[in-house]
């Protein structure tokens, strides 16, 4: 579980980069009406959570491995501490 961790955590930092790199951050802080999703997209950590558990759901209805839920928390602190 850890192995698979830390490829998600990589995978995340990657799709994290292009996302920056391609403007799509600031095209949603231009756009969002939403308070909440502004500050999501602000905040490094919210963001990779969020990208995480969105990569972790299709797992997790594969395997039903409720441990699947916790690498968001584990990923995102990951990614937190590398940035």
């Amino acid at each position: 579980m850890l192995e698979f961790t830390l490829v998600t955590a990589l995978f995340i930092n990657g799709a994290m980069l292009l996302i920056e790199k391609i403007g799509l951050i600031e095209w949603v802080q231009m756009r969002v009406k939403s308070n909440f999703i502004y500050k999501m997209v602000v905040c490094n950590f919210c963001l990779s959570h969020h990208l995480t558990l969105l990569i972790m759901i299709p797992f997790f209805l594969v395997d039903f491995n409720y441990l699947y839920f916790i690498i968001p928390l584990m990923v995102a602190g990951l990614i937190h501490i590398v940035r």
